[in-house]
């Protein structure tokens, strides 16, 4: 599966690398389908892609996934930016927490404040644990300012 040898990536990052994954599936002789689904595989567009990833996700793990996320008016405080990525200058970047909790989000856990520069594509993560999370989220709450 393309999507696992990409290591699960977005749509977004792993629409750029299908030709090659191909490629080195055919040299390995790995690669099982037919010059017809590879064809449609590789003129799918991103967000054909972006779709297919989602949907399998659903299936596998049979709904949306575990989420640490509580609905809040969050969304109306922080100003979230709509429109071509592709023309932002190096540095602007989107910020997001992750909770790395396999399967529960019981017991112990770590949590990660990651930083992707979207012209680079550049990721920073910084490992917290559950109580330093509390405290970057109510720091970041302050920190952000309107566009």
């Amino acid at each position: 599966d393309l999507w696992e040898i990409g290591n699960e990536a977005c749509g977004e990052l792993l629409h750029p690398m299908v030709a090659e994954y191909i490629e080195i599936l055919k040299k390995e002789k790995m690669w099982k389908h037919t010059n017809d689904v590879t064809q449609k595989v590789l003129h799918m567009s991103v967000a054909t892609m972006k779709n297919r990833i989602v949907n399998s996700q659903r299936v596998k793990r049979k709904g949306r996934g575990i989420s640490s996320t509580s609905p809040s008016q969050i969304k109306h405080i922080i100003p979230i930016f709509h429109g071509d990525w592709n023309t932002k200058p190096t540095g602007t970047g989107q910020i997001d927490t992750v909770v790395h909790c396999g399967h529960s989000l019981v017991g112990n856990m770590a949590f990660t404040l990651n930083h992707v520069d979207i012209s680079t594509l550049w990721s920073i993560a910084s490992a917290k644990d559950k109580y330093q999370h509390r405290r970057v989220w109510k720091v970041s709450n302050h920190s952000f300012h309107g566009p």
